[in-house]
């Protein structure tokens, strides 16, 4: 595509044109993590802007090659190009593109370690900022000068900061910025030694790394070898006791939703699924090997193969309710779209059983993987981003993630794993069952069956009736290694 646009603008000598859309590829392949890629293309477009004289332009490649840089590990080259840019915008008068620049600036210096260079740039940025309303850009500004103030030594002025970024994103409804600023706020109380919350819930386990995968080879049962934990507890994870404390405030007087659940199972993947009975064989087989038909972009999602034991799973779960009270959305209906109608607000409990996607390096790439095309065979973005989530204003109880290493994410210091199940808590979910690793699909859907029949019929709390479930799983003779039982835990509130 860039080869065909720049056959036809380079003729007509149209720089101005060709910059444009070289910044513009250069940012999506940015975005998508090929940063060597964006740099060659983002330095073509600075040296065409700069022959055509653009100097707006030359100013945002100047801080996007900054950024990029950044993200490449070299602050002191990310620099260089931000301070350009910030001269630029000082001589053309462009008040906004000073106090952004001045922010990467910011940015750059505490990565570099030197938080008071990093509080002279966020000083007039932020007062600049509040005074134009540019609001996202001013919590961006009050979170950068509250970590500059914690690296400074200086915590007790940070943390009234933070409060007020925190308070200005969820003003904004940023969820994804929330995140950010939740931890920012519980790493400046820690080195403060505000415990207290961590302290009161001891029982519960504040997980800072990855847990191993068990062993199949070994014997879990027999002389010698220890019971397991949930054999006398109910083990429960907790995302940090900061974001517990602010999740239960936030929803102390939330009356619970009118309907018990939602379920969405068994989505449609692939073009020559056989439930698209309405094209041929052959039509079927061409859109397959053409993956934007398929209705995905080539390179950034696998070939996902179908669930089947996801359909009896979901039929077996809406069969412990009362009539009415489950909806089931399987195949085509099982899509992005109805997530993001709005119509999960109605129920109590969200169950997705479907694949998921957890990149541990690059969290905000991660999602569950939807109903892929329509019924007509034409694409349909189906992947639920982390984004998409974190943007959902839901009133569930419990989302559970039927579907493998959903419960991963990054490893953020001193605050767990950042991926899918804190995106679900900071949509309105104070609970989230996920797992850890790859797990198998009849097996999941048997320990979902146990899980819901111990929470509905027998009316055990999530946390109760998942240790429930778990132990009558191991107890069956077909799945006594913890491979096939402990996958799965329970990340929230356990009340």
């Amino acid at each position: 595509m860039l080869g065909e646009a720049r056959d036809i603008l380079e003729p007509l000598g149209d720089r101005y044109q060709e910059a444009h859309l070289l910044a513009r590829i250069g940012s999506t392949y940015s975005r998508l993590g090929e940063l060597q890629r964006a740099l060659v293309l983002l330095g073509d477009a600075l040296k065409l802007q700069r022959e055509a004289g653009d100097r707006p332009w030359e100013i945002a490649s100047l801080n996007h090659l900054g950024s990029v840089w950044r993200r490449l590990g070299n602050p002191g080259k990310a620099l260089d190009h931000h301070r350009r840019a910030l001269e630029l915008a000082t001589a053309l008068k462009d008040a906004p593109q000073e106090a952004i620049t001045r922010l990467d600036i910011a940015q750059s210096q505490l990565d570099r370690g030197d938080p008071s260079a990093a509080l002279r740039e966020l000083d007039p940025a932020l007062a600049s900022l509040h005074e134009m309303g540019f609001r996202q850009d001013e919590a961006k500004a009050l979170g950068l000068r509250g970590r500059a103030l914690a690296l400074a030594g200086r915590p007790r002025e940070a943390v009234p900061v933070l409060l007020e970024a925190l308070a200005l994103r969820r003003t904004l409804r940023d969820r994804a910025g929330e995140a950010g600023a939740l931890h920012e706020l519980a790493a400046t109380e820690r080195s403060l030694g505000l415990r207290e919350a961590a302290r009161a819930q001891a029982l519960q386990v504040l997980p800072f790394g990855a847990l191993p995968v068990p062993d199949l080879d070994k014997a879990w049962d027999g002389p010698g070898v220890r019971k397991p934990l949930l054999e006398r507890l109910e083990v429960v994870y907790l995302p940090s006791a900061t974001t517990l404390t602010l999740q239960r405030r936030r929803l102390e007087h939330r009356k619970p939703a009118p309907k018990w659940a939602a379920i969405l199972a068994d989505p449609v993947f692939a073009p020559d699924d056989p439930r698209l009975g309405g094209l041929s064989v052959a039509g079927r087989l061409a859109m397959k090997n053409d993956p934007q038909r398929a209705g995905k972009a080539p390179g950034l999602l696998p070939v996902f193969e179908r669930l089947p034991a996801t359909r009896r799973e979901a039929e077996t779960i809406a069969g412990l309710a009362p009539p009415g009270q489950v909806w089931t959305a399987f195949d085509f209906q099982a899509s992005r779209e109805a997530v993001l109608s709005g119509e999960l607000r109605a129920y109590r409990v969200i169950h997705f059983a479907t694949h998921g996607v957890a990149d541990t390096r690059n969290p905000e790439l991660s999602g569950l993987v939807l109903s892929l095309v329509d019924a007509a065979g034409r694409p349909r973005q189906g992947f639920l981003g982390l984004a998409d989530i974190y943007d959902l204003d839901l009133e569930a109880d419990l989302v559970v993630l039927s579907g493998c290493r959903t419960a991963l994410g990054k490893e953020v210091r001193g605050e767990g794993l950042m991926g899918l199940t804190r995106g679900f808590l900071y949509a309105g979910v104070p609970r989230v069952v996920a797992s850890l690793w790859q797990v198998q699909d009849r097996t999941t859907a048997e320990l979902m069956a146990r899980f819901y029949e111990a929470m509905w019929r027998d009316g055990l709390s999530p946390a109760a009736a998942l240790r429930e479930a778990q132990r009558s799983l191991r107890r069956d003779p077909r799945y006594r290694a913890p491979y096939s039982w402990a996958g799965f835990v329970l990340q929230g509130d356990w009340r």
